[in-house]
């Protein structure tokens, strides 16, 4: 099957896989919370493949995406805008000044983008993409992009683009292991105007019930009763 691929990857939170059991707790609580605002904001284009860690493997069928052609180019934006929203909720409501939840504001999402092939791999009771297509959009994730808000296409993903876009991106010829040099293209986030964000004020009901809420989900990693994994390198296909 031909399909949309996807990866929504957050980054910014490596530096913290020394932090304390109880940070530790924090922060994945907070990739959890950032994932789901991804997943929300892939809707109704973009399914599930995958949960890699801190990012999203998402994918659309290209039967399922006959719409107008710059619809996954708008669905990657949605995906940012549900992302950032969620993000400044977050900033918002946060009172606890652990390493983690104080750099909440520097996490940053990324995204890498190819059409192609994949076939469904059935192993068990566990389901999965797979393919050379698949392979492709995971090791576009190390690249030499210089930043670290962007989207990173193939030449495939260009006639998804509208003409305003297409005029922002730059092209990148980079090597990845198995598949050579590989003609890219990146569109810098940071170099667009920024997103129109709504306007929240702090409430102080609001973060006492958020911080409570938040020591409530901690106590099992607190009390060794579970094993937050935030900063270990997901699994993905090398």
């Amino acid at each position: 099957m031909r399909a949309h691929l996807v990866i929504a990857d957050i980054g910014g939170y490596t530096r913290f896989m020394n932090a304390h059991r109880f940070a530790l707790s924090h922060a994945q609580q907070t990739i959890a919370d950032l994932l789901t605002a991804v997943i929300d904001g892939a809707r109704p284009m973009f399914k599930v493949a995958k949960l890699e860690g801190d990012a999203a493997f998402l994918y659309a069928v290209e039967s399922d995406t006959a719409a107008a052609s710059d619809r996954v180019q708008k669905q990657i934006f949605q995906i940012r805008q549900a992302f950032l929203v969620k993000q400044q909720r977050l900033l918002a409501d946060n009172i606890c000044t652990c390493e983690p939840c104080s750099a909440i504001g520097e996490l940053k999402l990324k995204f890498a983008a190819h059409h192609g092939e994949f076939a469904m791999q059935k192993v068990k009771r566990y389901r999965e993409l797979a393919g050379p297509d698949v392979i492709l959009v995971h090791r576009m994730l190390k690249n030499e992009v210089p930043s670290s808000e962007y989207v990173l296409m193939t030449d495939s993903v260009l006639p998804h683009l509208n003409d305003e876009v297409r005029g922002a991106i730059r092209s990148l010829e980079q090597s990845f292991e198995g598949f050579g040099q590989v003609t890219t293209h990146y569109l810098d986030f940071t170099q667009l105007p920024p997103p129109v964000l709504p306007a929240l004020q702090p409430s102080r009901v609001r973060q006492w019930v958020a911080t409570l809420t938040r020591t409530c989900r901690a106590l099992p990693a607190v009390l060794r009763l579970s094993d937050p994994k935030v900063g270990q390198p997901p699994h993905r296909h090398v």
